[in-house]
């Protein structure tokens, strides 16, 4: 049954029969296949609206084929607005990525270029955005969407990880995105007077070169190159143009709250209008989006542009069936692309585009027009994505080629499902399982009688492939596919039971279903609430900053230094840095010329030398009876620091502590 305004445009969907309309006001009817019901309320009849609203929130009635009526004045807006903000977002997110490769190349990353440039792409993404099919929404809704993604998005921020030395791909994006910031140009060119004079990098046993930042080019000519794509540090750099390292700390908690607000509204798409801010709930608190939230890895932004990919194929899907065909090719297009762009960012996500590629494929099989345009959008953002990533992070893409051909992964063992029970709780898999059943069931019984697929064939489809490919322990992907199937479980409990059981019954019935993975999701995510991942990194880097002068260059003698303090010092810190060469290291008498051969060079240009130890005082000590390579050190930094546990057979507890200590000594 449904309940709609009278006055309001009549929507008679598949399996309705229109009889007739009388003057401005609603005076048909529509006979429903399925023994549905149709009440018409007289807006001027407060008791009876308000009976009208009650209704419709203990039972929505959306569907794949039939329009949603605003109850009150102001849903359409608020519907419009949220669905336009989210799309523009993601679709500036994508084009700045394109026109930052094209300007790093350029070497013009600039502040005063970049920003006029953003403001006419915002602007276009904002026009663009017009085209997309938008749905009512309540109003209640609409506000419950904006609180949680606004408090996720607050509360990511507040608790942000401090992952700025380079071990790992969050901690290579944010010393890539602070030198993209500082150089401007992507390969960054390192001018050998830096160092010194361009003969210091002649010297043998030594290297510019360190983990995560692949060094290049001549010795008269060097540049480095960080070892990920692009995408990230863009963004990245631009949070530190607007408030330093802690500005560009904020970026992913912003990512992750669009990505909260994308599906929100993907699930008032899918499953319907008022069972939006469940989906939001869901993935809000669920400790995988707040941990991808926290980090500068680019796994939030990958996952919004997902979400907000699969809103509009939603969208075209709906569009194609009512026969609108530019509107489904735009849309559709539009909806390939956004998946595919989330190969901007990581490699992996090409997963995404393979899987998007069949569905799509499935769709033309099938008639629906949104398939093509869709085919046509992954394949341009493909090549855009391969085009950027060959030209500006070749070497990265030919180590990482293993995350190129997701069809060759194998399925996930056993304990990956043992992992996704710990956030979101057995009985949500449960449930997740049982709707994959009856999707597969719905999709085989369509294609059998030759009826278009149902919309949320593409959803389930796509999310149930990304998130097989994506099973780890904290997959966003995965977690984000079994709060859509438990959303959709509980609006299918709550109309069978709103029809069949007592008011409370049925409020009972829908809050338990709902409550089978928010209470999971909170007993785990609690522990880790107010975890920082590499807390007192940003700290201690800022203390070994104010330890250089203005002509220091600083020389890394071990292998730590040189990993993890060689691309710090030289972006974070604005300072000239090279490292000794692993067998240099091993070498005592090598590793003392070395430093010999570059404290003369650094002298001879008006520079002191200052050698960096990291792991030991005994790279400057020397070992018992060698003379030490430069004068008494000094320990700058002595401090433990959070570490993100790695993966393990058991459930995580708490943050290990890892050491970080910097011995500084100048030389001469």
């Amino acid at each position: 049954g449904g309940v709609f305004i009278e006055g309001d445009p009549w929507p008679c969907g598949v399996g309705a029969e229109h009889l007739g309309k009388d003057g401005g006001w609603c005076s048909h009817a529509c006979e429903s296949t399925g023994g549905d019901t149709v009440q018409f309320v007289n807006p001027t009849d407060f008791g009876r609206r308000a009976g009208a609203v009650i209704a419709g929130v203990t039972a929505d009635t959306a569907a794949d084929d039939t329009l949603e009526l605003p109850l009150l004045r102001g849903e359409r807006t608020a519907g419009r607005l949220l669905t336009r903000f989210v799309v523009s977002a993601a679709l500036l997110t994508a084009l700045a990525v394109v026109l930052g490769a094209v300007l790093a190349w350029l070497g013009l990353w600039q502040p005063l270029v970049v920003t006029p440039a953003l403001v006419v792409l915002a602007v276009l993404s904002w026009r663009l955005s017009v085209v997309v099919p938008t749905r009512a929404l309540p109003i209640w809704t609409a506000l419950a969407l904006l609180v949680i993604s606004m408090v996720a998005t607050t509360w990511a921020g507040l608790t942000h990880d401090e992952q700025v030395l380079p071990r790992d791909e969050a901690g290579v994006n944010a010393q890539a995105g602070v030198l993209l910031a500082q150089r401007h140009e992507w390969p960054m060119p390192l001018s050998a007077s830096e160092v010194g004079v361009p003969q210091v990098l002649r010297i043998p046993g030594l290297t510019i070169g360190s983990n995560g930042f692949r060094a290049a080019g001549p010795a008269s000519d060097p540049v480095i190159e960080p070892q990920t794509l692009i995408g990230a540090p863009i963004w990245l750099s631009l949070g530190y143009w607007a408030g330093g390292v802690n500005g560009l700390l904020w970026v992913p908690a912003l990512f992750g709250g669009l990505g909260v607000l994308a599906l929100g509204l993907l699930t008032s798409s899918v499953v319907g209008p008022r069972w939006g801010p469940l989906g939001a709930l869901g993935i809000a608190i669920a400790f995988p989006m707040l941990h991808a939230a926290r980090s500068t890895s680019a796994e939030s932004v990958v996952v919004f542009m997902m979400f907000t990919g699969l809103l509009l194929l939603v969208a075209a899907t709906r569009a194609g069936a009512r026969g609108r065909r530019k509107q489904v090719q735009i849309v559709g297009l539009l909806a390939g692309a956004l998946v595919a762009s989330g190969s901007f960012f990581r490699p992996e996500a090409f997963s995404q585009t393979v899987v998007l590629l069949l569905v799509a494929v499935l769709l033309v099989t099938r008639g629906d027009r949104a398939g093509a345009p869709a085919i046509w959008g992954a394949g341009a953002a493909t090549a855009v994505s391969a085009l950027i990533g060959g030209g500006l992070s070749g070497t990265f893409l030919q180590d990482q080629w293993s995350s190129l051909t997701p069809l060759g992964f194998r399925l996930p063992s056993r304990q990956a499902f043992v992992w996704m029970s710990w956030w979101t709780g057995p009985f949500a898999l449960a449930i997740t399982a049982l709707v994959v059943a009856a999707g597969v069931f719905d999709l085989t019984r369509a294609w059998r009688r030759g009826e278009p697929l149902p919309v949320r064939t593409g959803v389930l489809a796509l999310g149930f492939g990304a998130a097989v490919l994506a099973l780890k322990p904290a997959s966003v992907v995965s977690v984000s596919f079994i709060v859509v199937c438990v959303a959709m479980a509980a609006a299918w409990v709550t109309r069978l039971s709103t029809r069949r059981l007592p008011a409370l019954a049925a409020v009972v019935v829908s809050v338990g279903t709902a409550a089978t993975l928010l209470v999971p999701e909170v007993a785990s995510a609690l522990p880790h609430a107010h975890e920082r991942v590499s807390q007192g990194e940003v700290a201690a880097v800022q203390k070994v900053c104010r330890a250089f002068g203005p002509a220091d260059v600083v020389l890394m003698v071990d292998q730590r230094a040189g990993e993890e303090w060689l691309p710090t010092v030289r972006a974070t810190c604005d300072v000239p840095a090279l490292s000794l060469s692993a067998a240099t290291r091993r070498d005592p008498a090598g590793r003392a010329s070395a430093v010999a051969q570059v404290s003369g060079a650094v002298k001879a240009g008006g520079g002191r030398l200052v050698v960096m130890a990291a792991g030991s005082v005994a790279a400057i000590e020397g070992p018992p009876g060698a003379s030490p390579v430069a004068g008494v050190p000094v320990v700058v930094v002595n401090t433990r620091v959070t570490h993100d546990p790695a993966p393990t057979a058991g459930r995580p507890d708490g943050l290990p502590l890892f050491p970080v200590q910097v011995w500084l000594a100048s030389v001469g």
